[in-house]
């Protein structure tokens, strides 16, 4: 599909900035996004079309994402992203986007689980609130980002999916400054929104899947799709 396509079906794109231009913004309210793309530990893969859960390609796909995971575990920083762009995507709602997103994620599990076991440091029942998604046996947490998003700071020009490792956030908790850092993005994000994200909770309250897509749900009613491999 071309990008003139693309944007045809999207009457909004135009006017969303691309990713990395979205947290470069001066009032983006994730300090710890900014932190990481000021460092250029942002790694950014092609996923070409989300729709897309062909073997081949979700091969491909991991094979770059294992790559990463590994040249990240090698550096001395600590603070690092990784954002698969669909550049091949047209997202018409937030609804759909949230199934293109679980459809995915669920594909990614079942060929990672023919190699890997869940990461340990965290449950793998959906369902907990000490979930976290796992990929290499290394945990992550997901941020949904498409041009539909109902949230300005999860609304870009293409469909991506943020992977965030999980033993980033654990870290900011051993150094005794997590609560300070949550703080202060919940008050930019307020003051770049106009309103906290509903779905915002820390690990250990609720199920983090919830927050995934960006679409606010009724977190009592709403079932993670995610079916785990034993």
């Amino acid at each position: 599909m071309s990008e003139r396509n693309i944007m045809d079906s999207n009457s909004n794109l135009a006017n969303q900035p691309p990713i990395s231009d979205l947290i470069n913004e001066q009032s983006y309210p994730c300090i710890m996004a900014k932190k990481v793309s000021k460092l250029d530990n942002i790694h950014y893969l092609d996923g070409y079309d989300l729709q897309d859960l062909t073997t081949g390609i979700i091969k491909e796909t991991l094979s770059k994402l294992y790559l990463q995971i590994d040249e990240i575990s090698k550096t001395k920083n600590e603070y690092h992203s990784i954002i698969i762009e669909f550049k091949e995507t047209p997202i018409e709602s937030e609804i759909q986007f949230e199934k293109l997103l679980w459809d995915y994620l669920q594909v990614l599990h079942d060929e990672d689980a023919k190699s890997y076991s869940w990461n340990k440091t965290v449950d793998k029942d959906p369902s907990s609130s000490f979930f976290s998604f796992s990929l290499k046996e290394e945990s992550f947490y997901i941020i949904g980002i498409h041009p539909k998003s109902s949230r300005p700071a999860r609304r870009s020009k293409y469909p991506a999916i943020v992977f965030n490792r999980h033993s980033q956030f654990e870290r900011l908790r051993k150094k005794g400054v997590f609560t300070s850092v949550r703080d202060t993005i919940r008050k930019r994000d307020i003051l770049y929104s106009g309103n906290l994200n509903p779905m915002v909770e820390d690990f250990g309250e609720i199920s983090e899947t919830a927050q995934y897509s960006g679409r606010a749900v009724d977190q009592e009613k709403w079932v993670c799709p995610l079916k785990i491999k034993s």
